[in-house]
């Protein structure tokens, strides 16, 4: 663990590369095995190095589909086009969703497409939803809510905790439940919400596209997890979602 005083020392350009993060930077940023740095110095030369963005953009998913822009752009922590996008569109009081590393390919006309990159170094998983874990002070208890995904989906701003007590109420399920969205949300192995732990940063993720491309800000987004070869745990789910575990389902 580094003294904050010299957290600089976790990227490879120094503080040049640690303010690509506009002060972003996560609670334990300053570890040295901070995914938050690793994804710096990862995508980092793609910020300074026009060609490098290009070539980037050409080894991702969104390059499949959509190859060649006319420029590329790399963002660290990002939160949508503003920094109050994420919180008024998906309700979110506090740190808005933030976006590791967003790839944005820039083509004719300002026609926009964006590859969203959530990464891990020695973590082992995606997070996990708050109300699961500390809606037992709700009214009506969360976890019990939580394990049964059939009541959830009729009424999501009365039986998700997230949505009924968090901030202004979170708006996620808007966008997740939305016809547009192109998601079949099914419950985990034991019929519960496949959001209250393992995939919560991931849906997260998904409701901020969905958000950008409802509001036509981009034309298409794809999300992609970046994990170290070396991690071998952030690879699998703990609990089965549509009968995998393995985090390649993603």
């Amino acid at each position: 663990m580094l003294n904050r005083s010299v957290s600089a020392l976790n990227y490879f350009g120094g503080k040049e590369w640690e303010a690509l993060l506009f002060e972003k930077h996560h609670k334990w940023g300053h570890a040295l095995n901070s995914s938050q740095a690793f994804a710096v110095n990862l995508f980092g030369p793609a910020r300074f190095f026009p060609d490098v963005a290009k070539s980037l953009w050409s080894a991702l998913p969104a390059a499949q589909a959509h190859p060649n822009p006319d420029r590329v752009v790399v963002h660290f922590e990002y939160s949508g086009p503003d920094e109050d996008f994420a919180k008024t569109e998906l309700g979110e009081a506090g740190i808005p969703t933030q976006i590791d590393v967003a790839v944005e390919g820039i083509f004719p006309d300002d026609i926009r497409r964006m590859q969203f990159i959530e990464v891990k170094l020695t973590e082992s998983g995606f997070g996990s939803c708050r109300g699961a874990k500390r809606g037992e002070k709700a009214p009506n208890p969360a976890p019990e809510r939580c394990g049964d995904l059939s009541k959830i989906l009729p009424s999501p701003s009365t039986q998700c905790w997230l949505a009924e007590v968090e901030g202004q109420g979170r708006q996620y399920w808007k966008f997740i439940g939305s016809t547009t969205s192109g998601l079949d949300t099914k419950a985990d192995k034991n019929g519960g919400c496949p959001w209250k732990g393992g995939l919560y940063q991931v849906i997260r993720n998904w409701a901020l596209a969905r958000a950008m491309l409802d509001r036509g800000i981009v034309a298409s987004v794809n999300l992609a997890v970046c994990i170290h070869p070396g991690n071998h745990a952030a690879a699998n789910l703990s609990t089965e979602v549509s009968g995998a575990k393995c985090g390649g389902c993603l």
